[in-house]
Protein backbone atom coordinates (compact mmCIF):
# COMPACT_ATOMS: atom_id res chain seq x y z
CA UNK A 1 0.00 0.00 0.00
CA UNK A 2 1.01 3.55 -0.33
CA UNK A 3 2.58 5.84 1.95
CA UNK A 4 -0.35 8.45 3.12
CA UNK A 5 1.60 10.95 2.55
CA UNK A 6 2.69 10.12 -1.17
CA UNK A 7 6.06 9.79 -3.02
CA UNK A 8 8.94 11.62 -2.93
CA UNK A 9 8.83 11.60 1.57
CA UNK A 10 11.83 9.40 1.40
CA UNK A 11 10.02 5.89 1.24
CA UNK A 12 9.82 3.93 -1.73
CA UNK A 13 7.78 3.89 -4.46
CA UNK A 14 5.27 1.59 -4.69
CA UNK A 15 3.11 0.02 -7.67
CA UNK A 16 0.64 2.68 -8.90
CA UNK A 17 2.82 5.71 -7.89
CA UNK A 18 3.49 8.21 -9.84
CA UNK A 19 7.42 8.96 -10.14
CA UNK A 20 8.94 12.17 -10.96
CA UNK A 21 12.76 11.87 -12.36
CA UNK A 22 13.59 15.99 -12.60
CA UNK A 23 13.90 17.43 -16.27
CA UNK A 24 11.43 14.85 -17.69
CA UNK A 25 7.40 15.22 -17.48
CA UNK A 26 5.37 12.61 -15.16
CA UNK A 27 4.06 9.68 -17.02
CA UNK A 28 0.69 10.61 -18.35
CA UNK A 29 1.03 14.36 -17.21
CA UNK A 30 2.53 17.19 -18.48
CA UNK A 31 5.87 18.73 -19.89
CA UNK A 32 7.55 21.10 -17.03
CA UNK A 33 7.43 24.49 -17.65
CA UNK A 34 10.43 25.95 -19.65
CA UNK A 35 13.23 27.27 -17.48
CA UNK A 36 13.67 31.13 -16.98
CA UNK A 37 16.65 31.95 -19.74
CA UNK A 38 19.51 33.66 -17.76
CA UNK A 39 19.58 37.41 -17.46
CA UNK A 40 23.41 37.71 -18.18
CA UNK A 41 23.00 35.85 -21.76
CA UNK A 42 19.67 37.34 -22.49
CA UNK A 43 21.55 41.00 -21.99
CA UNK A 44 24.47 39.66 -24.21
CA UNK A 45 22.09 38.73 -26.80
CA UNK A 46 20.11 42.17 -26.40
CA UNK A 47 24.11 43.94 -26.83
CA UNK A 48 24.82 42.01 -30.06
CA UNK A 49 21.48 43.11 -31.88
CA UNK A 50 22.26 46.62 -30.35
CA UNK A 51 25.53 46.66 -32.26
CA UNK A 52 23.95 45.18 -35.34
CA UNK A 53 21.63 47.15 -35.62
CA UNK A 54 24.36 50.77 -35.28
CA UNK A 55 26.56 48.54 -37.77
CA UNK A 56 23.93 47.85 -40.03
CA UNK A 57 22.66 51.66 -39.98
CA UNK A 58 25.88 53.33 -41.39
CA UNK A 59 25.45 50.80 -44.74
CA UNK A 60 23.18 53.09 -47.18
CA UNK A 61 20.71 50.21 -47.81
CA UNK A 62 20.69 48.34 -44.51
CA UNK A 63 18.57 50.95 -42.10
CA UNK A 64 15.66 49.31 -42.90
CA UNK A 65 17.12 45.96 -41.50
CA UNK A 66 18.52 47.98 -38.53
CA UNK A 67 15.32 49.08 -37.39
CA UNK A 68 14.27 45.58 -36.98
CA UNK A 69 17.20 44.77 -34.75
CA UNK A 70 16.84 47.95 -32.84
CA UNK A 71 13.26 46.93 -31.95
CA UNK A 72 14.90 43.53 -30.95
CA UNK A 73 17.35 44.62 -29.00
CA UNK A 74 14.88 46.41 -27.15
CA UNK A 75 12.74 43.94 -26.61
CA UNK A 76 15.49 41.63 -25.55
CA UNK A 77 16.86 43.90 -22.88
CA UNK A 78 13.96 44.66 -21.56
CA UNK A 79 12.86 41.02 -21.11
CA UNK A 80 16.56 40.50 -19.59
CA UNK A 81 16.08 43.37 -17.28
CA UNK A 82 12.54 42.22 -16.37
CA UNK A 83 14.05 38.60 -15.65
CA UNK A 84 16.66 39.71 -13.37
CA UNK A 85 14.30 41.36 -11.57
CA UNK A 86 11.63 38.41 -10.94
CA UNK A 87 14.87 36.37 -10.16
CA UNK A 88 16.82 39.06 -7.74
CA UNK A 89 19.63 39.33 -10.00
CA UNK A 90 22.09 41.80 -10.59
CA UNK A 91 20.53 43.80 -14.13
CA UNK A 92 22.42 42.39 -16.49
CA UNK A 93 25.01 45.44 -18.17
CA UNK A 94 24.18 43.65 -21.71
CA UNK A 95 21.21 44.41 -21.43
CA UNK A 96 20.93 48.36 -21.01
CA UNK A 97 23.38 48.38 -23.09
CA UNK A 98 21.68 46.91 -25.83
CA UNK A 99 18.64 48.61 -25.22
CA UNK A 100 20.45 52.13 -25.62
CA UNK A 101 21.75 50.99 -28.64
CA UNK A 102 18.13 49.95 -29.99
CA UNK A 103 17.16 53.42 -29.22
CA UNK A 104 19.85 55.25 -30.46
CA UNK A 105 19.73 53.24 -34.16
CA UNK A 106 15.87 53.60 -33.93
CA UNK A 107 16.41 57.68 -33.00
CA UNK A 108 18.93 57.80 -36.14
CA UNK A 109 17.38 55.65 -38.39
CA UNK A 110 13.86 56.63 -38.43
CA UNK A 111 14.14 60.06 -40.01
CA UNK A 112 16.43 58.11 -42.61
CA UNK A 113 13.84 55.31 -43.49
CA UNK A 114 11.40 58.29 -43.68
CA UNK A 115 13.30 60.82 -45.72
CA UNK A 116 14.09 57.84 -48.04
CA UNK A 117 10.65 57.18 -48.50
CA UNK A 118 9.58 60.83 -49.02
CA UNK A 119 11.74 61.35 -52.07
CA UNK A 120 11.55 57.68 -53.50
CA UNK A 121 10.29 59.22 -56.81
CA UNK A 122 13.20 61.56 -57.11
CA UNK A 123 15.78 59.01 -56.32
CA UNK A 124 13.99 56.57 -58.78
CA UNK A 125 14.50 59.30 -61.75
CA UNK A 126 17.70 60.09 -60.40
CA UNK A 127 18.88 56.54 -60.78
CA UNK A 128 17.18 55.82 -63.97
CA UNK A 129 18.71 59.49 -65.52
CA UNK A 130 22.47 58.13 -64.21
CA UNK A 131 21.79 54.91 -65.59
CA UNK A 132 21.68 56.57 -69.21
CA UNK A 133 23.94 59.29 -68.71
CA UNK A 134 27.06 58.42 -71.07
CA UNK A 135 29.05 61.47 -70.34
CA UNK A 136 29.89 63.29 -67.05
CA UNK A 137 28.09 66.61 -68.11
CA UNK A 138 25.42 64.09 -68.84
CA UNK A 139 25.46 62.93 -65.41
CA UNK A 140 25.90 66.41 -63.82
CA UNK A 141 22.66 67.28 -65.65
CA UNK A 142 20.73 64.59 -63.87
CA UNK A 143 22.62 65.84 -60.60
CA UNK A 144 20.93 69.09 -60.68
CA UNK A 145 18.02 67.92 -61.88
CA UNK A 146 17.92 65.72 -58.59
CA UNK A 147 18.57 69.03 -56.28
CA UNK A 148 15.83 71.22 -58.68
CA UNK A 149 13.55 68.30 -57.47
CA UNK A 150 14.81 68.14 -53.93
CA UNK A 151 14.46 71.69 -53.34
CA UNK A 152 11.07 71.97 -54.97
CA UNK A 153 9.89 69.16 -52.93
CA UNK A 154 10.78 70.74 -49.72
CA UNK A 155 10.44 74.25 -50.58
CA UNK A 156 13.99 74.44 -50.42
CA UNK A 157 15.68 77.86 -51.68
CA UNK A 158 17.38 77.46 -54.73
CA UNK A 159 20.89 75.94 -54.10
CA UNK A 160 20.52 75.33 -50.97
CA UNK A 161 21.26 71.25 -51.56
CA UNK A 162 24.62 70.96 -50.96
CA UNK A 163 27.20 68.71 -53.57
CA UNK A 164 27.83 66.04 -51.39
CA UNK A 165 27.00 63.31 -53.94
CA UNK A 166 28.05 65.38 -57.05
CA UNK A 167 29.05 63.26 -59.86
CA UNK A 168 33.05 64.34 -60.17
Amino acid sequence: MSDPQGPGNGSRPEAGDRVETPGRPEIGGRPPAKSPENPQQTGKRALWLGIGSLALMLLPTAFPLALGLAVAALIVGIRARRSARRMAALTPGGATAGITLGAVTLALATPLLLFSLLTWSENARYTQCRDKANTISDEQACWDRFRSDLERKFNLPKGSVPDVGRPS
